[in-house]
């Protein structure tokens, strides 16, 4: 293992280059589960890569950040993708026990 700039330079990239996929031909459906509060993955990012692909779904998680949402809400993810209809659910700061979901055409 080296220890150099290339790894960061490597994930910096992924946020600003095109990564040579047509997104709009992906058919399946694709869940996206992720905290409001992550710093390593901006809300903003992701909210524009799920718009680029028709079948997907994001649900955010109020006050949740990048693992705590895996951490919070496991049994409601992992029902969600083995086909449940269960509503998303988390609770914010101001104690609405609330996700918010969006749902893309």
């Amino acid at each position: 293992m080296t220890q150099d700039t290339r790894g960061a330079a490597w994930d910096l990239r992924l946020y600003v280059d095109e990564w040579g996929l047509d997104l709009d031909r992906i058919r399946m459906p694709l869940h996206f589960f992720h905290g409001d509060q992550d710093p390593q993955a901006p809300l903003p990012a992701l909210r524009r890569l799920v718009s680029s692909l028709p079948t997907a779904q994001l649900v955010v998680y109020p006050g949740d950040a990048h693992l705590s949402t895996f951490a919070n809400h496991v049994d409601e993810i992992a029902h969600a993708l083995t086909g449940g209809t269960r509503d998303h659910a988390s609770a914010d700061a101001s104690g609405s026990n609330q996700a918010v979901s969006d749902a893309l055409p």
